[in-house]
């Protein structure tokens, strides 16, 4: 079987068209929320998500400037700052040891 399975079920969506609502139905919808007042508390609502919104956009910002700034990681120690480190710290033991 070459035919894909999901080929006609795409025809088929595609073919289909959504129900047109009716007119006097949309028309209600119109009215209702022409009527509809803005209230107070809808309008702090509306200032407080606004503002949430701005505040998380703002952090995002941040986050990305962050990790596309970060600083390069600092260089290893070569063998001979490594060695001359550890004789400076055999050093300052024995020198504690002695008092």
């Amino acid at each position: 079987m070459n035919d894909d399975p999901f080929r006609d079920l795409e025809q088929q969506l595609a073919g289909l068209q959504p129900a047109r609502l009716p007119r006097a139905l949309t028309q209600r919808i119109v009215d209702q929320l022409a009527d509809a007042p803005l209230t107070l508390s809808d309008r702090i609502l509306a200032t407080f998500m606004a503002g949430g919104a701005l505040a998380a956009s703002f952090i995002i910002t941040l986050i990305i400037l962050s990790a596309a700034t970060a600083p390069p990681p600092a260089p290893a120690p070569n063998r001979a700052e490594a060695a001359a480190r550890q004789q400076m710290l055999r050093d300052y033991q024995s020198l504690l040891a002695q008092r």
